[in-house]
């Protein structure tokens, strides 16, 4: 398991964990911005990608992930993993200074992930996408149910 965020951050976190923007690729904010009608609200929460390469959890679900710098590792987290974005899009325009997290204010954004694939079939998209350097998408497409 895994954590990005922080659900009981009292101030902004760095926009390279948790960003607003409207719409993708749009500018990314450590607050919702007011968004134009033909562009919805959109957080981005971006998770560690590197590992200590022994403990698949930990207690608190954190200290065996970290972030790379530059892209890369540090000696203390030395593997290299996929780096996962949770981007969770709203049907919100305008004003959104008043909306609440499920955990809180808006500078609560986190996210936790689970791994929770059929091995088989990840190891497939392993193979299409990140062995081969390309960006697939949500999946490659051939991965059903």
């Amino acid at each position: 398991m895994m954590i990005a965020g922080d659900p009981m951050a009292t101030e902004a976190q760095p926009t390279s964990v948790v960003a607003w923007s409207c719409g993708s690729g749009g500018m990314r904010e450590e607050l919702p911005p007011s968004c134009p009608d033909d562009r919805g609200l959109r957080i981005d929460i971006t998770f560690p990608d590197c590992w200590d390469g022994k403990n698949l959890d930990v207690s608190g679900h954190r200290t065996h992930m970290h972030y790379s710098s530059n892209g890369k590792c540090p000696s203390s987290h030395p593997v290299s993993v996929p780096q996962l974005i949770f981007a969770v899009a709203y049907p919100v325009h305008g004003d959104a200074s008043q909306l609440q997290l499920a955990s809180g204010g808006l500078k609560t954004g986190h996210a936790d992930f689970v791994n929770a694939w059929d091995q088989e079939k990840l190891e497939e998209e392993v193979t299409l996408c990140i062995g081969r350097d390309i960006v697939c998408g949500v999946t490659s497409g051939r991965i059903s149910g």
